[in-house]
C-alpha cells in the first residue's frame, strides 16, 4: 500500500482524497473535520443570501463595525478586538506582533500544528508540555446527563492539576499557547480555574484558543478578559463555516493594535461580517439553536463512545468537546479506512507527542457512527462489515398542499411495481378528513389506500401511521395505526410528536422488511418555517428512510420556480443533498419552452428538473385534497338551464360543509358525462338541482349550526317539501334525522341538536368508532353495494319495529332500507335517503341504478353512456403518463437500481 501524503497534515481536503483514489466526494464520509455535521443554520444561510446585496461593496478595512457589535456583546472597549479571515490568520499575526516583547513559547500538547509553525516561523524558542489524557475503559464509564461518570470526572481533575504544576514550572517572559478545549484530545479545563492559573502566572502571556467553546457549554474567557491573555474564537466550528474564514482575538488595546498592523486591510469578506452581525446579537432564535446542537453533541458523542468501545483494541480519552481521541496499534488506519470504506478519520501524527497510530473521530449522525465502527472493525479484527441497508425509498415532497404529491406517489408505486419491484407506500402523518377504512377495521388516509392499490396490495394502516382528522379550525382528532387515541389542538400535537414519532418508525422499517421498495409521501411543504423544527412527514422522514428525494411543484398555478427556490433556500447543507431532483407537475403547453427556466435552475441549486408531467384530463383517481377533486374544480353551472329535454344532465348539488369529509364519495358522479356535480356553500348557489347531497363530516353538529345560519339548512328542507331528491352520506344522514345527542362531548359540549327532521332518526354520538368495512349490502334498489364505515354516531329509528328484515322490509317510518340480514347501513323515505356507507358511487352498477331512479322520476331518459369507476385502468393511465415524461433512468440511479 502506498501511504498518501497530504502536506497540509490537516483534514477536510476533499480535493486531495479525490486525486489520489478517484473516490468522489460525496460518497465519501468525513470525520476528519470537527464541524456541525448538520451543516449551517438556517438563520445563517438566510444571512448569507442577503449578505449578496453586499458583494460590490468593499468590506470594512478593519472590520470596525464587528469591533463594535463586540464591544456591546462583551460589555469591553472595540479596540479590544481583533477579526481575521479564521483564527489561523491571526496565529502568525500575533507571534509576528509578539516577538519583539517574548521569545520563549510554550505550547501544552497535544495542539493544533499551526501555532508551532507560526512561533517557527517569527523565531521563537519553543517548549512542548505533554499533557495526560484520561482514558474512557468501559460502557460505565458513561454517564446519562454529563456523559462522564464521576471517576472520569474526578480523574480528569487529577491530570489537571499535574498539568497546572507543570505550567507554573514555565519560565517567565514566555508565551503559553493552551487550547481549551484542546483538539485533537477534547480535555477541558474549567474557566474559573483557568483563569486563576493565567493570574497566578502573571509574568507570563497566554494565547487561550477557544475554537471548540461552544461545546462544553463554558462562557468565554473574554467575559472576564485577564490583562496577560488573548483569547481566540472561531466562529466556523460550531456553526459549521470553515469555507467562511472568520475569527477573532480579544486582549489589551495595546496589544490589539499591534496585531492589527499586522494584518491586511480587507482582510475580512462581507459575508463573513454579515454573519458575525448576526451572531453579536443577543437573539433568542440563536441562543435555541445554541442550546439544541449543545444537547445534540452530547447525544451523538454518547453514541459515538458507546460504539467505539465495543471494538478491541482501541484506547479512547475523554473529550468534552465534538471529537474523540483513541489510539490503536495499527499505522496507516487512516488511509484503508478511505480506500476500503471510503471514510475519513483525523491522522494525528502531525500533533507534538500522538506522531504513531493516534486518531480523532468528529462527532456526526449515528448512521455514520455505525458505518464508521462497523468499518473499524472489518480493519482491525477482520469481522465482516454489517452495514445497516435501508431499502431503496423514493419520496416526494411538494412545495405546498396540493401540488401533485398524492398522485405522483401513486404513479411511482404503480411504475415500479409494473417493473417487478414489491412496492410499498408510506406517508407518516397526514391530516385529512378523507379517510377510509382497511380490512382489518383500520382507519387510514384515502390518498393511501389507492397508493396501496397502485402497488397491488390490501391497504394497511401501517402506510399511514398517524392520520388527524381536524375537528375545529384549533384541533384535530389523532388516529394512531388505524385507531384513535384523542384528540390535541397544535400546540399538544406537537408536545405528542416525539413520542409519536416511534410509532412511525416502527410502522416504517416494519413495512420495508416486507418490500423491495418504498415509495413516500411528504405533507404540505418543507419548508413551512415554523413547523419544521417538529416536522415528522417530510426532510426528517426522508432522512430516515434514506431516500432519495424529489420536490414537486404545480404550475398550473403559477409561480412554481419561485416555489422550486424558496423552498431550496430554506433547506440545510444535509437537506439540500437529500434532493434528488425536482418535477414540474401540471404543465399545459409546450415543455420545450421550459428549458431556460430549467437550466436556471440546475445553475443555481446543482440539481436538476427529471421531468415535467403534463396536465392529465379526466384522470378518474380520487385527490387527496379538496382543492384537487374533479367536482369541486368542475365549472359552476348554477344557473344550469333545465330546458324541456329528456336527454338533458343531472343537476347534482354538493353542500360544502366546513368540516366536510369523505369528498371523494362523489368523484365517480363527477365522472359521469350526463351528470353536473357542482359544490353549494351559500345560498346563492343553490339554484334549482335535481339532487342534493349532505355529505359526511367531521364536525357534524357545528356543520349543521352553520348551514341554519347561513340559510341552507331552510333551502334543504324546502327542496325536500317540494318533493326534492336528498341524499344524505354519514354526517348527512345524521342531520337529516330529527336529533343528535352527544352525551359524551365526543364533538361538543351540547348534549342535544334538533336536526333538519326530514327523517324519523335520532342519533346519538358513541365512544367508541366504528370501523369497518361492508360489502353484499343490499341498496333501496336492486343492486347490492360494497363501502366502508366511519363513525361514532349510532342512529336508530323513532319508532323502531322489531320484526325478520328481508328483501325491503316496508314500516310505517320508510320505504326501505341499506341492510343486510343483521344490521341496517341506511334508510329510505319516498325521495329522501341516507346511509352510513361511504364509497356507494364506487359501485358502477348502484351508481347507475340510483342515476337512472331519479331520472325516471323526473321524467328524463335513462343515460345513454355509462361511465365505468376503474381504479386500475386508471392507475396504469397514470402510469404511463408520468414514465413518459419524467428522466426514469437518474431515478433508478439513485435508487441504487439498474
Amino acid at each position: 500500500m502506498n501511504t498518501l501524503l497530504n502536506k497540509y497534515s490537516h483534514g477536510g481536503d476533499f480535493y486531495f482524497w479525490q486525486q489520489q483514489t478517484g473516490i468522489s466526494p460525496k460518497n465519501i464520509i468525513d470525520f476528519s473535520v470537527n464541524i456541525r455535521p448538520d451543516g449551517m443554520p438556517e438563520f445563517i444561510k438566510a444571512t448569507l443570501i442577503n449578505a449578496l446585496n453586499t458583494i460590490h461593496c468593499y468590506p470594512s478595512p478593519e472590520a470596525n463595525e464587528l469591533k463594535d457589535l463586540a464591544s456591546q456583546y462583551y460589555q469591553l472597549k472595540p479596540q479590544n478586538f481583533v477579526f481575521a479571515n479564521g483564527s489561523n490568520e491571526l496565529f502568525y499575526a500575533l507571534a509576528q506582533a509578539l516577538k519583539t516583547t517574548y521569545t520563549q513559547a510554550t505550547i501544552i500538547e497535544p495542539a493544533f500544528s499551526e501555532y508551532q509553525k507560526a512561533l517557527e516561523k517569527n523565531g521563537y524558542t519553543i517548549h512542548h508540555i505533554n499533557a495526560e489524557l484520561p482514558p474512557i475503559i468501559k460502557n460505565n464509564s458513561l454517564d446519562e446527563q454529563t456523559l462522564f461518570s464521576f471517576d472520569i470526572e474526578n480523574q480528569q481533575k487529577i491530570l489537571l492539576q499535574k498539568l497546572k504544576e507543570q505550567i507554573l514550572t514555565i519560565q517567565d517572559n514566555s508565551l503559553i499557547f493552551l487550547a481549551n478545549p484542546a483538539n485533537p484530545s477534547g480535555s477541558f479545563f474549567p474557566q474559573q480555574e483557568l483563569l486563576s492559573l493565567i493570574h497566578e502566572k502573571k509574568n507570563c502571556f497566554f494565547i487561550i484558543d477557544e475554537a471548540f467553546i461552544e461545546y462544553t457549554k463554558a462562557k468565554s474567557l473574554i467575559y472576564t478578559l485577564p490583562q496577560n491573555a488573548i483569547i481566540i474564537r472561531s466562529v466556523t466550528k460550531f456553526y459549521a463555516l470553515a469555507g467562511l474564514r472568520l475569527g477573532y482575538l480579544a486582549c489589551n488595546e495595546e496589544l490589539a493594535s499591534k496585531i492589527q498592523k499586522e494584518l491586511p486591510y480587507w482582510n475580512v469578506n462581507n459575508f463573513a461580517i454579515q454573519v458575525a452581525k448576526k451572531l453579536f446579537t443577543h437573539n433568542e432564535i440563536i441562543q435555541n439553536d445554541l442550546e439544541k446542537h449543545q444537547t445534540l453533541n452530547i447525544l451523538r458523542k454518547k453514541d459515538l463512545y458507546t460504539k467505539l468501545l465495543e471494538i478491541k483494541g482501541l484506547t479512547l480519552y475523554a473529550s468534552w468537546s465534538n471529537y474523540i481521541l483513541f489510539s490503536v496499534n495499527k499505522e496507516n488506519l487512516w488511509q484503508e479506512l478511505l480506500e476500503k470504506h471510503s471514510i475519513t478519520i483525523r491522522d494525528c501524527s502531525n500533533y507534538h507527542g500522538l506522531e504513531t497510530n493516534f486518531y480523532r473521530v468528529a462527532v456526526r449522525f449515528e448512521e455514520d457512527h455505525t458505518k464508521l465502527c462497523q468499518a473499524l472493525k472489518h480493519i482491525l479484527t477482520n469481522e465482516k462489515p454489517i452495514f445497516p441497508q435501508k431499502k431503496p425509498a423514493l419520496m416526494l415532497l411538494g412545495t405546498s398542499s396540493n401540488a401533485g404529491k398524492s398522485i405522483l406517489t401513486a404513479a411511482f408505486c404503480r411504475i415500479f411495481t409494473q417493473d417487478g419491484y414489491k412496492v410499498r407506500p408510506f406517508k407518516a402523518q397526514n391530516m385529512s378528513l378523507n379517510s377510509g377504512v382497511t380490512a382489518l377495521g383500520e382507519e387510514m388516509g384515502r390518498a393511501q389506500i389507492v397508493q396501496a392499490i397502485a402497488c397491488k396490495t390490501d391497504p394497511d394502516a401501517r402506510m399511514n401511521p398517524i392520520l388527524l382528522k381536524p375537528q375545529t379550525d384549533m384541533g384535530s382528532q389523532i388516529i394512531v395505526l388505524g385507531n384513535p387515541i384523542g384528540t390535541a389542538n397544535a400546540r399538544e400535537y406537537y408536545k405528542k410528536k416525539n413520542e409519536l414519532w416511534k410509532y412511525v418508525t416502527k410502522a416504517y422499517d416494519e413495512l420495508s422488511n416486507e418490500a423491495d421498495m418504498m415509495v413516500l409521501e411528504g405533507a404540505g411543504s418543507p419548508a413551512e418555517i415554523n413547523l419544521k423544527e417538529n416536522d415528522i412527514v417530510n426532510i426528517k422522514m426522508a432522512q430516515y428512510a434514506n431516500a432519495s428525494t424529489l420536490l414537486v411543484g404545480d404550475i398550473d398555478r403559477g409561480g412554481i420556480y419561485a416555489s422550486f427556490l424558496g423552498t431550496w433556500q430554506t433547506l440545510t447543507y444535509m437537506e439540500e443533498k437529500r434532493i434528488t431532483g425536482f418535477l414540474v407537475n401540471r404543465f399545459r403547453g409546450d415543455s420545450s419552452l421550459l428549458a431556460p427556466a430549467h437550466d436556471y435552475m440546475q445553475n443555481v441549486t446543482g440539481k436538476p428538473v427529471l421531468g415535467v408531467i403534463p396536465y392529465i384530463w379526466d384522470l378518474n383517481l380520487p385527490e387527496e385534497d379538496m382543492a384537487g377533486s374533479i367536482w369541486a374544480n368542475k365549472i359552476q353551472e348554477i344557473n344550469y338551464k333545465k330546458e324541456n329535454d329528456p336527454n338533458r344532465k343531472l343537476d347534482i348539488a354538493i353542500i360544502m360543509l366546513g368540516k366536510i369529509s369523505n369528498h371523494t364519495d362523489f368523484e365517480p358522479l363527477a365522472l359521469e358525462e350526463e351528470c353536473i356535480v357542482r359544490a353549494v356553500r351559500n345560498t346563492q348557489d343553490f339554484g334549482d338541482p335535481d339532487l342534493v347531497i349532505l355529505p359526511g363530516s367531521k364536525s357534524v353538529v357545528e356543520d349543521l349550526k352553520h348551514i341554519k345560519e347561513n340559510g341552507l339548512a331552510q333551502k334543504i328542507v324546502e327542496f325536500a317539501q317540494n318533493n326534492g331528491f336528498i341524499l344524505g352520506i354519514c354526517g348527512g344522514l345524521q342531520m337529516l334525522g330529527k336529533e343528535i345527542l352527544d352525551p359524551h362531548h365526543i364533538e361538543t359540549n351540547i348534549e342535544k341538536t334538533e336536526g333538519l327532521g326530514l327523517l324519523a332518526l335520532s342519533s346519538i354520538f358513541n365512544k367508541e368508532k366504528c370501523l369497518t368495512t361492508v360489502e353484499n349490502i343490499q341498496s333501496p334498489l336492486s343492486s347490492t353495494i360494497y363501502g366502508y364505515e366511519i363513525h361514532h354516531g349510532e342512529t336508530t329509528e323513532e319508532t323502531i319495529v322489531k320484526q325478520e328484515r328481508s328483501e325491503n322490509t316496508i314500516n310505517q317510518n320508510f320505504d326501505a332500507y341499506f341492510h343486510d340480514n343483521e344490521k341496517i347501513y341506511g334508510y329510505a323515505k319516498n325521495r329522501i335517503w341516507a346511509t352510513y356507507i361511504h364509497g356507494l358511487f364506487d359501485n358502477d352498477s348502484f351508481r347507475h341504478e340510483y342515476l337512472n331512479y331519479i331520472r325516471e322520476n323526473l321524467g328524463l331518459n335513462k343515460m345513454t353512456k355509462y361511465i365505468p369507476y376503474n381504479i386500475e385502468k386508471s392507475l396504469d393511465n397514470l402510469a404511463n403518463i408520468v414514465r413518459n415524461n419524467v428522466d426514469m433512468q437518474t431515478i433508478y440511479k439513485s435508487l441504487g437500481l439498474k
